[in-house]
């Protein structure tokens, strides 16, 4: 009787072949931001977000989508408080272990990063100087479960690691290392 009511409503259906997910979360690096010059030292949490759109045939999905982390630089390792904002595009592949009802699945991407730095104040009206990278290359891989909740809506919680080297025309290459921990919202169509 207790599992009966842990079980989705829809435990043998499966959501559309055709899907879209919006996931929200935080961004958590996991490794000191190296390389490049004056940022060297630990970023801290931030929020993360992303719109994916997958089409799916069986166990294995087609990824494309668009996801953004932030993260904060604090004074000590970074010279200067900095916003860091990593803006990707990621195309992959989700693998489902199962086919019906509750699917956990196992995602890798390869991702193409801008890194955006807002470097402080300059001059003497105070404007901020922001610092755009140069597109970098990286992959992500996680592992997650699709819970269907109704028809055509699931939840999909989350775990993905990233790693991710961009370079600065003032400072070069940055080495990202992250984890983001999200939720997404799943619709069919």
């Amino acid at each position: 009787m207790v599992t009966g009511l842990l079980t989705p409503l829809v435990l043998e259906g499966q959501l559309s072949v055709i899907q879209m997910e919006v996931n929200g979360g935080a961004s958590i690096p996991v490794a000191e931001f190296a390389g490049a010059e004056g940022w060297e030292g630990e970023a801290s949490t931030d929020a993360s977000f992303g719109v994916h759109f997958a089409l799916t045939s069986g166990r294995l999905g087609y990824l494309v989508g668009f996801s953004e982390h932030r993260f904060k630089c604090p004074n000590v390792g970074c010279g200067a408080e900095t916003d860091l904002v990593s803006t990707s595009w990621d195309i992959g592949l989700r693998i489902n272990l199962r086919t019906s009802g509750v699917l956990p699945w196992l995602r890798l991407s390869a991702v193409a990063a801008l890194l955006e730095a807002d470097l402080g104040t300059a001059g003497s009206q105070g404007a901020t100087v922001r610092e755009e990278s140069d597109r970098g290359w990286g992959f992500e891989a996680g592992a997650g479960i699709l819970i269907p909740v109704a028809a055509r809506f699931g939840l999909s919680p989350g775990v993905r690691y990233g790693k991710v080297d961009v370079e600065l025309a003032s400072r070069g290459v940055l080495q990202e290392r992250y984890v983001i921990i999200d939720l997404g919202f799943v619709l069919g169509f």
